[in-house]
């Protein structure tokens, strides 16, 4: 419910500023296009995002950046879970990683 109300809010607000010929500051850039889920963004004031983006219901999962030009995976995901990507102002991103031991 506070989601829509937000969305609602910054709707009107947005129509409003257009109305009175004040330029928006911002723009929408479509990032990624796929089926799967991509999940936990995180942007900076650069323009730059992080997200993790879900392969399957396994927790198997990448970390993806895109640095204002491209869109780049930077984890691999072999015996770890990557999860909560965050990136700073320099474009640096850390995540929370869980890692899977198998003992035989």
């Amino acid at each position: 419910m506070k989601k829509q109300l937000f969305i609602v809010c910054f709707a009107l607000f947005s129509a409003l500023l257009m109305a009175h010929g004040v330029s928006a500051y911002w723009e929408i850039l479509q990032i990624t296009n796929n089926e799967l889920d991509d999940v936990d963004p995180d942007i900076n004031n650069s323009g730059q995002a992080a997200w993790l983006m879900h392969l399957d219901e396994n927790d198997h999962n990448k970390i993806y950046l895109y640095n204002g030009s491209e869109t780049l995976c930077i984890s691999e995901n072999h015996n770890s879970q990557n999860d909560f990507p965050v990136i700073n102002d320099n474009g640096h991103v850390v995540w929370k990683i869980i890692l899977r031991i198998m003992i035989l």
